[in-house]
């Protein structure tokens, strides 16, 4: 491990990686550029995804041979949930380390960030972070194969119509997903049957919601999306059910276990909060006709054995999900890493040539115009959570 400008970099040969093939490869190995908020208000996320991309590369790629008998070796860069630090951390992947690709970044700043850098650098990045506001334009070098708040929003929409909401509220933090997600219910609400008779919004860092609620409470609204995932969403929950607003709630995907584990008992009160989840979150009661299941249940199984007492989510299978679309570009492109400028090319053009790539988080097809790719319907779901914790599924969007 060392320092540079602040950063701390480690470089991982995930599980001794070159012994992990084997001793009879020699070959030099695909160098990854791993970014990722391991400590900030972001390492809820990025420790879990940091686990899951290097579980499934040590014990699903290297020990089975590798990337056509090449190792996988991640130089990991701590971000601390800054995008200062990040724009630093990507620069000296790309010009001190030498890596031949980028990933990581679960926050979407963060995420935008990195992408002017690999635009700069001419380095391939994928991305796993959820605001679509990367997405356009569609950048050269970046790719960012998640779901996107339409999906999400189609399923809070269904969640409110099964509860007979019409008047719709809505309350939303200020920062990327809550603001792109509040453009897209301005857009569509009508046409899905609602009226719009409030707006309030908050900051990631507040401590109390009482004004937003009050407001809202006095609307005539008779439901509610919460357009957050933080301490600061969770504590909107518990002060609207204190406050005896008893409206249904539904909120996106990246609701933090603390923030359950805290507040369960006003999640779970009737009617419980509708969650957009992933069917990583509900496996059991997924039916095993889900082309998705098996994939998301070996993922299950490795990182609750890696590391015991985690919760397996939406957050580890979006990691494998992009770690996996990179790892089949760099097969199918399969350059010679001594090559440096010409392997950065052959993966940026193998990604933007995927197609029907199955991963964790539905199939992609890349194309010149489309960075993004991906088709998610089959493994987004609503669920709900239940009192003695735990989720219960309430409906899937396909």
């Amino acid at each position: 491990m060392k320092r540079m400008c602040g950063l701390t970099i480690s470089l991982v040969i995930v599980g001794l990686f070159c012994a992990s093939v084997g001793a009879a490869s020699s070959k030099e190995p695909y160098k990854i550029g791993y970014i990722i908020s391991q400590t900030g208000p972001g390492a809820f996320i990025g420790q879990r995804d940091l686990n899951a991309t290097l579980a499934w590369g040590e014990e699903k790629i290297n020990k089975l041979g590798g990337i056509n008998g090449h190792p996988l070796k991640f130089i990991t860069i701590d971000d601390q949930s800054d995008p200062n630090k990040a724009v630093m951390a990507a620069k000296k992947l790309a010009t001190v380390e030498k890596v031949h690709a980028l990933l990581g970044t679960c926050i979407s700043s963060i995420g935008k960030a990195v992408a002017v850098v690999a635009e700069e650098n001419n380095i391939p990045f994928v991305a796993n972070t959820a605001s679509e506001v990367f997405d356009h334009p569609v950048k050269y070098w970046a790719f960012r194969p998640g779901p996107v708040s339409t999906e999400y929003n189609n399923l809070m929409y269904k969640f409110l119509a099964g509860h007979k909401v019409r008047k719709l509220a809505v309350l939303n933090h200020t920062i990327d997903l809550g603001v792109v997600g509040w453009e897209k219910i301005k857009e569509t609400a009508s046409s899905k049957g609602f009226e719009i008779v409030a707006h309030e919004t908050y900051d990631p860092a507040d401590t109390d919601m009482t004004a937003q609620l009050t407001k809202i409470k006095n609307s005539g609204a008779d439901g509610m999306i919460l357009y957050g995932f933080e301490m600061a969403a969770g504590l909107a929950i518990k002060q609207a059910r204190m406050m005896g607003m008893t409206l249904p709630i539904a909120m996106p995907p990246g609701v933090a276990p603390g923030i359950l584990k805290a507040n369960g008992k006003y999640f779970a009160q009737e009617p419980a909060v509708g969650i957009v989840m992933t069917i990583a979150d509900v496996l059991p009661q997924t039916p095993d006709s889900n082309p998705f299941k098996a994939i998301m249940t070996e993922q299950y199984n490795l990182i609750t054995e890696k590391h015991p007492g985690t919760m397996f989510s939406v957050f580890e299978a979006y990691s494998i999900h992009c770690l996996m679309l990179l790892a089949d570009a760099m097969k199918r492109a399969n350059p010679e890493p001594s090559n440096l400028k010409a392997t950065r090319v052959a993966i940026r053009n193998a990604l933007e040539n995927t197609k029907n790539f199955k991963g964790s988080l539905g199939y992609v097809n890349m194309s010149p115009n489309d960075h993004r790719g991906n088709a998610s319907e089959e493994i987004l779901c609503v669920v709900n959570w239940k009192e003695e914790g735990g989720f219960k599924l309430w409906q899937q969007l396909k």
